[in-house]
């Protein structure tokens, strides 16, 4: 039988580490897109939902702007420079529709 020194196999796990983590990096990276993809899609809901209460709010149907821009501030990430310009017309939005459903309501008893 045929002894093998002992640094024989320790020389070839250590050869192999960059063989792994080659291997893991297209799956990170598959991940990440398909995160931003996600992130993108969420992003352009949101800014449809903003445009229907944009609408609703013109023909006066306050409680389905409130509706729309409620939908349109929980769908967006929190945070990030990509979403903070759609945030931010999604919630002055959905506090002007708030303000003016609650005066609705008011003025009908």
């Amino acid at each position: 039988m045929t002894k093998f020194p002992l640094w024989l196999p320790a020389f070839f796990l250590i050869a192999l580490i960059p063989f792994a983590l080659q291997a893991q990096y297209p799956g990170v990276q598959g991940a990440v897109e398909s995160h931003i993809q996600v992130l993108e899609q969420k992003l352009s809901y949101s800014n449809d939902l903003v445009k229907q209460g944009e609408k609703a709010l013109d023909g006066k149907d306050y409680e389905a702007a409130y509706a729309f821009f409620k939908s349109a501030v929980d769908t967006l990430p929190q945070g990030g420079d990509a979403s903070a310009k759609a945030r931010g017309q999604a919630l002055s939005g959905f506090c002007n529709a708030a303000v003016l459903l609650a005066r609705q309501r008011v003025a009908e008893g």
